[in-house]
């Protein structure tokens, strides 16, 4: 995995400069001293499984998962309810990007309550135990345990990534809220997660993940930018300074906090989506 010599540093001389304030110097944090981006696999999650394997090597199997989920988010999701038919058929479509909230547990539900909820994930949970059998983990579980990738305070924000296919595009490096932790309680880190659908069986390679630009400081939003707002960036990067997170057997999933890299979608996609969680 990378070491800290291998970090780069982006500034005005190597590489994009932020839109929302060109010198910079306020919305520079701590040095980096970890590992910027973080590889973590489905059998960690769900240990004794075959998961991996059976996620890896089965495309019918993540073509049941996925549109099970995207399913169960849909129909879950209160601002979804009153679409028209043919507008909820062109959302739920293969080629369209979906988004909603990876969390499965209602406001205001106590502990003492949790054992009576119905299950929000219901057709997520079918293909998980169609697949891997019966002690799978519920459509619900699985949610959450992604969703609990993200750290302290998180958005709950989860979304279905298409992006553009099949041509080379130009990267547009960003990041996505330019905050991690609140005040400067670094230890309690929000952290964005990526699981990745490829396009093919048993695929190793870049193209399913974002690229990346590992910074040598954090980059913090600058005071007052709205937090749903991306934190844009303009120029272009050195190749050199460009990493592509590799999908392969074992590292389904990357992890990284917002103010430790800038990234981009792919320079050339190679997936059926991506799904991020915040």
């Amino acid at each position: 995995m990378d070491s800290k010599t291998d970090v780069i540093v982006s500034d005005s001389r190597d590489g994009p400069n932020t839109k929302d304030n060109s010198a910079g110097e306020e919305c520079k944090g701590p040095e980096i001293c970890h590992l910027h981006v973080e590889y973590l696999s489905l059998d960690d999650l769900f240990p004794n499984l075959n998961f991996g394997k059976a996620f890896f090597t089965n495309g019918e199997f993540r073509r049941s998962l996925r549109v099970a989920m995207r399913k169960d988010v849909f129909f879950t999701t209160p601002a979804y309810a009153e679409l028209s038919p043919k507008i909820a058929a062109m959302m739920l479509d293969d080629d369209s990007s979906l988004q909603g909230t990876w969390n499965c547990i209602p406001k205001n539900v106590t502990p003492e309550m949790m054992d009576g909820l119905p299950l929000r994930m219901s057709r997520l949970t079918k293909v998980l135990q169609d697949y891997l059998g019966t002690k799978a983990p519920t459509g619900d579980d699985f949610m959450i345990t992604l969703g609990g990738l993200c750290g302290e305070n998180p958005k709950g924000h989860w979304i279905d990534i298409i992006g553009v296919k099949d041509r080379i595009l130009s990267h547009s490096w960003h990041q996505d809220t330019g905050v991690s932790y609140k005040g400067r309680n670094a230890e309690n880190s929000r952290y964005t997660v990526m699981l990745g659908f490829p396009i093919e069986d048993e695929y190793s390679g870049c193209g399913v993940f974002s690229h990346t630009i590992k910074l040598e400081r954090e980059h913090l939003a600058p005071d007052g930018h709205k937090e749903n707002e991306p934190v844009l960036f303009e120029g272009t990067a050195k190749e050199e300074h460009i990493t592509r997170p590799a999908f392969s057997l074992g590292k389904e999933i990357i992890r990284y906090r917002d103010t430790d890299v800038l990234h981009s979608a792919p320079d050339v996609a190679y997936r059926q989506s991506v799904m991020r969680y915040m």
